[in-house]
């Protein structure tokens, strides 16, 4: 596999957000096992699961300014941003060290919603390599080596998985964009 980051740049995460993402009353509410292909995930995820609390709100708040920066500058270092109009979404997990299952096995973000690029901003690592994508057969996996405040894009096809922590609590926060209309023909 040749290297599967299309981009990888640094976005600072504000001290404020990263603790209330740590704070025990803010998450456990959040927490979502379910089982992919055969294992266990028991991860503490706001995709498809947001409460509608005073805290989150203020947190989506800050997230919604940061990243609509971060993916308008994507399309700038590609020269499209005067040509394609796009969507994205995002959600926020937490792995912890110490709860069975706190994975995320084998997956990929490709959906039938025109998602273009995915994205995974790592807020807190613990200096740890936890986010690798994976080939068919496990023989050609690739660390990332992310540290706090990585961002990395990559295509949403692109088979991947996060490893349980052994160092602490793991934060990141994962997106798609989707395209939802162009004038490249044109360009």
């Amino acid at each position: 596999m040749q290297n599967p980051i299309f981009w990888k740049t640094k976005l600072p995460f504000d001290e404020h957000y990263r603790n209330l993402l740590n704070a025990s009353n803010f998450y456990e509410q959040y927490r979502m096992p379910f089982i992919h292909k055969g294992d266990k995930c028991n991860i503490i995820s706001s995709f498809g699961n947001r409460k509608g609390s005073a805290a989150e709100s203020e947190l989506f708040e800050y997230l919604n300014t940061l990243y609509s920066m971060l993916v308008n500058d994507f399309f700038e270092r590609l020269c499209l941003k005067e040509h394609v109009r796009y969507t994205y979404y995002y959600w926020w997990q937490l792995y912890e060290p110490d709860t069975d299952g706190s994975k995320h096995p084998r997956h990929s973000h490709w959906a039938n919603d025109g998602t273009s690029w995915s994205f995974v901003h790592f807020i807190q690592t613990n200096n740890e390599y936890c986010f690798r994508f994976t080939g068919p057969y496990d023989e050609h996996d690739i660390l990332v080596k992310e540290t706090d405040d990585d961002v990395i894009f990559f295509h949403p096809m692109l088979l991947h998985e996060a490893l349980q922590p052994t160092n602490g609590n793991r934060i990141v926060v994962a997106g798609n964009i989707r395209i939802d209309d162009h004038d490249l023909e044109r360009y």
